[in-house]
Formats: structure tokens, sequence, C-alpha cells
């Protein structure tokens, strides 16, 4: 009995002490959380401040009130000139008359009812709003008319891009235009474009341009209502702007030729061999050609070196050249011509290099090589 009795008062005591070190530890948390939240407690009393922000009047923000429309019209630019064959819808707020869609036609009317027949051409969506305001005015059928003109299609202003582009065809221009805006338009030049192109301009009563006329040039005959704009793309290929820039016109034909590539091949002990560009309207020769290459190896005979060409009946020769003696100055340099073959033999690929010739096509795919 005494054991048993000992054991619950030991019992009750660990029991108290554990309980007295619980409240303890529950009172330290609590503290704890408390002095943490103190700061966020204290910023509740604080009043909230907000950055001060300017407002302005709306004819403060446009200078034209009509301006908010085209900012509801994806796509649609304020500056755009309707013309014959648009595609317009036009819209009458609180009026009797519902929506009207209707196409421009050729004489560039349109007709509404109660207005009869409105000029719509020649005009921006803004201006024919107004346009039609005021004859509702006029005609005291409606006292301050909100009208909104929407642009369902563009079809009063084509352009053709043709050539060496990577989307040629035809577009239709929704707002201005310059020349490099519908290169890029049409997906950018290709590798092959030359470095000249032919803007053609003409009256809408002028005949299709035939093929020939389209590719010729300024100085050539050309019809009486066509103007020819000779245009220089070499800056755009180099990362410029093309001159001149001009803005595009409704029908005008842009014609960019296609260049053909002259190349030639270096093989054997050079350090970069491989196929190259003769630049256009220049004459290369033979040490230039091989500086392109890379210049010669340290194993390199430049002196038993070998031009293979082809004469205009498409037979193949061979040449012996002392590339050697050319370089330093002891023979006169040669020209290379398109298609040219310059072989430099060496120690380690002679053997090779003799195979190669008879492998090396003629004409190859026109990789340019700089």
């Amino acid at each position: 009995m005494n054991l048993k009795a000992e054991s619950i008062q030991r019992f009750s005591l660990f029991g108290s002490r554990v309980s007295r070190d619980a409240r303890r530890l529950t009172s330290i948390i609590a503290a704890a959380v408390a002095l943490t939240n103190l700061p966020m407690l204290a910023q509740v009393d604080e009043p909230l401040t907000l950055p001060p922000r300017e407002f302005r009047p709306a004819d403060q923000l446009y200078s034209s009130q009509r301006q908010l429309t085209f900012l509801r019209l994806p796509g649609t630019a304020p500056d755009y000139i309707l013309g014959p064959g648009d595609l317009i819808k036009i819209q009458v707020v609180d009026f009797q008359v519902g929506d009207q869609t209707l196409r421009i036609s050729a004489s560039g009317q349109v007709s509404l009812p109660y207005l009869g027949l409105i000029d719509a051409a020649n005009v921006t969506a803004e201006e024919l709003e107004n346009r039609i305001a005021e004859s509702l005015m006029e005609k005291k059928l409606l006292k301050e008319p909100e009208v909104l003109v929407f642009v369902q299609e563009y079809m009063s202003k084509p352009i053709y891009i043709l050539g060496e582009v990577d989307r040629a065809g035809q577009y239709t221009m929704t707002q201005q235009l310059y020349l490099m805006d519908a290169i890029l338009l049409a997906g950018g030049l290709d590798l092959t474009a030359a470095d000249r192109a032919f803007l053609h301009r003409r009256q809408l009563s002028a005949l299709p341009l035939s093929e020939p006329q389209l590719a010729g040039s300024p100085s050539l005959q050309k019809p009486d209502d066509v103007e020819v704009i000779e245009v220089n793309l070499r800056p755009l290929k180099e990362g410029g702007m093309v001159t001149p820039n001009p803005l595009m016109r409704t029908g005008d034909v842009l014609f960019i030729p296609e260049e053909r590539v002259d190349i030639f091949y270096i093989i054997g002990d050079v350090n970069s061999a491989g196929m190259f560009q003769i630049p256009v309207g220049e004459h290369l020769l033979a040490s230039r050609g091989i500086a392109m290459a890379g210049g010669p190896t340290q194993t390199a005979k430049m002196s038993q070196g070998i031009l293979v060409r082809y004469n205009s009946k498409g037979d193949r020769e061979e040449h012996p050249v002392d590339f050697a003696a050319i370089l330093e100055g002891r023979q006169p340099d040669l020209e290379i011509r398109p298609d040219d073959i310059i072989f430099i033999p060496g120690s380690r690929v002679k053997t090779l290099g003799y195979g190669m010739l008879n492998i090396v096509p003629r004409l190859a795919t026109r990789t340019v090589v700089f």
C-alpha cells in the first residue's frame, strides 16, 4: 500500500510539472507571435495612402472625340482612305434604321435610307462618320447623331509585289506603306534578289504590263502612262534603308528580278577550300580568289596549280598555272570566270585533289560563300 501510494504521489507531481512546463511554453510561443505581428498590427491604424493620379478631360486626351471610335477597331488605321470596293458597316446609334453593311461603288458612293447617295470614297472612316452625321442633322432626323463606321473588307488599294521575295503576290494596303514596308510585307528579299528593283507606277486605264516590261530597265522604251522608278536594294541587304523609299500607291507593281550568282571553286591545299561568289560587276583575279579561300597552306605547291575551265561549247579544259609566280608578281594575274576550278596541290592531298577535279560539278546549287 505504501509503495502504491508513493507511486501515485510521484505521478501526480510529474503531471503537474509537465502541465506547468506546457503552460510556460504556450506563453512563450504566444509572446513570440505577438512580437512578430506587432509591426503588422501597428500598420492597421495607419491611413491608406495611394499615389496621386492625374485626371484630364477627354478633349485633352484626344484631338477629336471621333478618334475614340478607332480605338475600338482592331487592325484599322485612323488614316486609311476609303475607296471603291471597300466593304463598310455603318451604325447609327438609337436610329430606327438598323446597321447597314454596304460596299462602296465604283463611283465612290453608298446609298443610305432617308439620306440617299453619300460620297464615301477618298475620305477616312472618321470623315465619313462626320459626313453622315451632318446629313442626319440637316434633314432633322436626329439632333445629336452618333455614327460609327467599321471597315469590314479592304479592297480598294491593291499593290503587286513580284519577283525574288518570300511571298510574291497581291496585297491590299490598309494604311500608308512605303516601298520598304511593302517588301517586308511580302516576307523580305530572297538570297537570289538583285541589287536593284523596279517600281512600275501606272494609271488605272493602263493595260497590264508584260514580263519583259516588268523586268526592263528605266532606260528602255516604256509606255507613256507608266512611270518606272529604279530602287537600289543594296543598302537593305546591308542593314540600311532602300533608296529611294517612296510611298506606295494603288496599283503599283514592284518587281525584284533574280540575280544570277556567278561562282567558282578553290580546292586543294588552301585553308578554306570551297565554293565562292564572284562579286557582281567586278573582275576577280586569281590572287584575290586564293585570298578568299584563306591562302595556301605550308605544304601547298603553288607552282604546280591547275585551272579547270569550261569553254563556250561546254568542253572541259585544264591549264597548268604557276600561282606562286602570280603571287610574287613574276607573271600577270589571270581573271577568274564563272564555274572555274582552281586546284592547289600539296604533298598530302595531291592524289585526292586530282580525283576531286573529276567530281566537282560544272553548275552548283546557288549557295553563296563569302
